[in-house]
Order: structure tokens, then sequence, then C-alpha cells
């Protein structure tokens, strides 16, 4: 089965995840000081937005009442139409050298923009180091790649910006339009199948993409033929990639829940909620990697084999000896 495939190529690779996930979180770090540094006290006022909604309490409410049944469509609607004109209040409330609420807007757009870019700045090195894996059974250092495939990487992150987040924007309007008509016009459990096709369709939008970032580190293409190229092959798996991808982003949507209704603490919070998603997000690498593999009928590793006489099987007779030596020690003992 191609997921076990998936899931033992991620374990064969953990030092990889454990290094993308350093370097994602020095990156956003870099990225916080670095605007505290230039804009000071504004940084502040950014924060305060994603807190001035409420959202956490809206969201943990509307969840207690659809569990206990007391759910009402009406009063969802009022309580959500709240948050959003408290958010806007805060975004305007931003001040700017100009004193104008659409520079105030355009700040947190381009937090947001840097934001998403910078997440996923470590996604084509990881990719490249994957690749070489199921190829060669061999891997290099991650910084290795990190600094050889930088312009990639930038030139990918740009791109894959320029056509995903439109996708983003149109899930989230479509998917909370969805919502509010299944809410105002339907029963209160009619919010459940809302969520439901809202994950289908940010599971499509992902799955359609999938096949971008295989096609760039194993065909020798450059990033922009290299999409043409995966949306070229994903029709050949599609399903197959998206009921993947669809329970992949179900567990990411269920942890990110629990950390919203049951973890209080802000910092506790952010890392529950992006830790396990990171490392979730580097097992759809791995899924969409096996499935590029697959549809394109070319020969991988998905596990360690060792071949006699190359270093990897000369390091791991000698591992194999020093732990032999080591128990007939301790036995001796």
């Amino acid at each position: 089965m191609l997921l076990n495939k998936a899931l033992i190529l991620s374990a064969n690779n953990w030092k990889v995840m454990v290094k993308a996930l350093i370097f994602q979180v020095l990156i956003l770090a870099l990225l916080v000081a670095l605007c505290f540094l230039i804009f000071g006290g504004i940084v502040n006022d950014i924060i305060s937005v994603s807190t001035a909604g409420g959202w956490d309490d809206f969201f943990r409410d509307t969840v207690q009442s659809i569990a206990d049944g007391t759910f009402d469509g009406t009063t969802f609607a009022q309580q959500l139409a709240q948050s959003i004109d408290k958010t806007q209040a805060a975004i305007e409330a931003i001040p700017n050298m100009w004193n104008r609420v659409e520079f105030s807007y355009i700040t947190c757009i381009i937090l947001v923009i840097l934001y998403r870019m910078l997440i996923s700045f470590s996604d084509v090195a990881v990719s490249f180091q994957i690749a070489e894996f199921m190829t060669s059974n061999t891997e290099r250092p991650f910084t290795w790649f990190v600094v050889k495939k930088f312009g990639e990487s930038c030139s990918f992150i740009f791109r894959q910006m320029l056509l995903a987040l439109p996708l983003d924007l149109l899930v989230l309007i479509g998917s909370t339009g969805l919502s509010l008509i299944f809410v105002l016009t339907l029963r209160w459990w009619s919010i459940i199948p809302a969520a439901i096709i809202a994950l289908f369709m940010y599971s499509a939008r992902h799955a359609y993409l999938a096949f971008w970032l295989p096609s760039l580190v194993t065909e020798g293409k450059n990033v922009r033929q290299s999409c043409i190229n995966g949306l070229t092959v994903i029709p050949r798996r599609f399903w197959h990639v998206f009921w993947k991808t669809f329970v992949v982003i179900l567990l990411m949507a269920c942890i990110s829940l629990v950390s919203l209704l049951y973890i209080d603490n802000a910092l506790l919070k952010l890392a529950v909620g992006t830790v396990p998603n990171l490392c979730l997000f580097f097992i759809l690498k791995c899924i969409n990697l096996v499935e590029y593999f697959q549809a394109t009928n070319k020969p991988y590793f998905y596990k360690k084999v060792y071949v006699e006489g190359t270093d990897q099987f000369n390091k791991k007779m000698a591992r194999e000896k020093r732990s032999s030596k080591s128990a007939k020690t301790t036995k001796n003992k």
C-alpha cells in the first residue's frame, strides 16, 4: 500500500523533518525579531489583531453549543459579525506614517504574505533531500540543499504564493459562505457538513498542486515548467492523492481545534497547534513524492537498504560490532 510506503519513508527521514522544523522555527523567530527591531510598538498592535476579535471564544462557544445541542443560527451570525467588526476596528487602529486606514490593512496583508512565504522556505530543500534518498538511498547534509537550492526556493515560494494564495482565499470565502447559508437556512447540525465541505475544498486545492514539488526535484525542470508538468501528471493519481491529503488535513484541523478549545496558554497553544501540523505537512510531502514516482513509473527506495561494500554498510557493521562488544562486556560483569 502506497500510504504505508510513504509513512515508512517519513520515518526513515525523521532527521530531515526535525531539521526542517528547527529551520522553520528559526526563520519565524528571525522574522518576529526583525519586525520588533524595525517597527517597534506597531508589531504589538498587529499581534493584538489576532486576539481583538475574540475568535478563540467565538470558536469555543460555537463548538460547545453544537456539542450540547443549543446552537442557534441567528446568535451564531450575530457573534460572527461582532468578531469581524472588532477585528476590523483593531486593524484600522494600527498607526502608520500616512494616517490612512488603507495602509493599516496593507501592513497586515504584507506580514501575512511574508509569513506564508517563509513558512514554505524549506519545502524545496526537504523535497530534494527526500527525492535523493528515494533515488539513490543516500543523503547529503540538509544545509547543503538549503544553500544549493536557495534560488529555486525563492522562486518556488514566490510563484506558489501567487498561485496558491488566491485559491486559499477562494476556499475561505466559499467555505464561510456555505457555512452561513447552511446555518441560517437549515438546522444547527448543518454546520458539520459545511465544515466537511470546507475541508474537501482545501484538500482539493492541495491535491491539485501536489505534484509541483516532486516534478521540480526529479525532472530537472525550472519552477514554471515543473508546475505545468505537475498539473499534467496529477490527473493520473488525483483521487489517490486527494483522499490521503484529506485525511492529513482532517488530522491538522482536529489538532488545531483541540489546541484552540482546551489550551489557554498562548505560547503552548501556538506550539501544539503548529509543531504537529508542520510534521504532518512533512508526511504529506512524502505522500506526494511516493504518488508522483508511482504515477511516472519511476523506481524508488522507501526504506534504508544497505549494500555490501558501501560506506553505509561499513558504518552499520561497525555499529553492530560495537553493540555486540558492549553486550558481551555487560554480560561478563
